[in-house]
């Protein structure tokens, strides 16, 4: 009996310890640079995002906390790719300060109903989980004509031709009369629109007075087609709003994000059109329908009409997108269906059909890691940039003195 208690007491410690160790990793989230198990330096913003977030997950329930380093890999990854280098070269600057620390404490404050809805979208925001994080009043654009960008929002003049297969730098737009495409020739938006390949006024662009000004965040709207000036922002509750989470159950909803946390909007198919009602999201193990988005919790998935909580390392699964994050359900050998939850592959460890790398690419059975920009590639996930342009890894462009 009294091993029996001795035994107790030791795992409760260990597990105090682990927790605490784990809070003080994430106690410094806006302390120092961050360095990942791969030897990936962090941008200050990007280090105190990701280990916000990778805990936020670990707290939701959606990832193993065995894999907290792994998490913290793979989203550093994704976010030096789309704004740390942008930092480092100087396309943005961040004032710091107070905003920066809002957004971080904002990330870290979110709702688990937030974080589902984050991950569900086609092309993940790890900024996307508060409206504390609105990146345009974050960062303040740097790049005037000639400088590197990657989107129109980096330029200080003129816009950004994303869709060209050099790398990116701000151009002046296009004059009225002159050709103009999509992602390469941009017209001036204050004076003329993209019509039949040639830019037009606006008067002849179906904007007789003048476009319409749109409605800024936070200000009343009628919910009657596109009215709020924010791209994310929506008209919920009779104002434009980014990502309320603030609709009580029963209300009307068009998307997962209007209803406030452990509600799920029912019946919506987002956008204008198809709304639906707040509704109580199921428990674990109560009755659910694979196809609606939210019904079970952001640590469940619906398996057999059923709220199943996601399995964790070593544990057994069903099939595909029933473990926690960073883990991949691999059958046993000759087995076809169902198997065991194994974390996903770092540089060097074995990978295959089954078996997916973490901020690394397979190749001829190992992980390796990403191409760096100008190094050759036949695909784009083999490249740190996630861009093969030509046979060789995009880079951005230099800054202009550099030239």
């Amino acid at each position: 009996m009294q091993l029996r208690a001795t035994q107790v007491r030791l795992a409760i410690g260990g597990v105090v310890l682990a927790c605490a160790a784990l809070a003080a990793i994430f106690h410094s989230a806006r302390r120092g640079p961050l360095v990942t198990a791969s030897g990936r330096s962090l941008t200050p913003l990007c280090g105190g995002a990701v280990r916000a977030l990778c805990q936020k997950r670990v707290e939701c329930g959606q990832v193993d906390r065995r894999q907290l380093e792994v998490c913290l890999d793979h989203l550093g990854a994704e976010c030096e790719r789309s704004l740390g280098w942008k930092l480092r070269a100087g396309v943005l600057v961040s004032p710091g300060g107070e905003p920066e620390e809002g957004c971080l404490e904002g990330i870290g404050a979110a709702s688990c109903n937030a974080l589902q809805f984050m991950l569900a979208d086609d092309e993940p925001n790890l900024f996307e989980i508060t409206n504390r994080c609105e990146l345009a009043e974050l960062l303040q654009p740097r790049s005037g004509l000639g400088d590197p960008c990657a989107e129109t929002t980096d330029c200080t003049a003129g816009y950004c031709p994303g869709l060209v297969p050099e790398c990116h730098r701000c151009r002046a737009y296009v004059a009225e009369g002159q050709p103009c495409q999509a992602g390469v020739l941009t017209c001036d938006p204050a004076r003329s629109r993209c019509v039949a390949g040639s830019c037009a006024p606006l008067a002849d662009a179906g904007c007789a007075e003048g476009c319409a000004a749109r409605i800024k965040t936070g200000e009343p709207c009628t919910g009657q087609g596109v009215e709020c000036a924010e791209a994310e922002a929506t008209c919920v509750g009779g104002r434009c709003q980014v990502r309320p989470y603030v609709l009580r159950e029963g209300e009307t909803c068009r998307e997962f994000s209007d209803c406030r946390p452990g509600l799920y909007c029912k019946g919506a198919r987002g956008g204008a059109t198809g709304a639906g009602r707040c509704t109580r999201q199921a428990a674990i193990a109560e009755p659910c329908t694979v196809l609606d988005f939210g019904v079970c919790p952001a640590d469940a998935a619906c398996v057999n009409s059923r709220c199943r909580r996601l399995a964790a390392a070593g544990e057994s699964c069903a099939g595909p997108f029933l473990c926690k994050g960073f883990l991949r359900c691999v059958p046993a050998a000759g087995e076809k269906r169902g198997g065991t939850c194994v974390p996903d592959s770092v540089v060097g460890q074995p990978c295959g059909p089954s078996l997916a790398c973490a901020a690394s690419f397979c190749a001829a059975g190992t992980c390796v890691p990403l191409a760096g920009g100008g190094q050759p590639c036949q695909v784009s996930e083999q490249c740190d940039s996630h861009w093969c342009v030509g046979g060789t890894c995009y880079a951005p462009c230099p800054p202009a003195a550099a030239r």
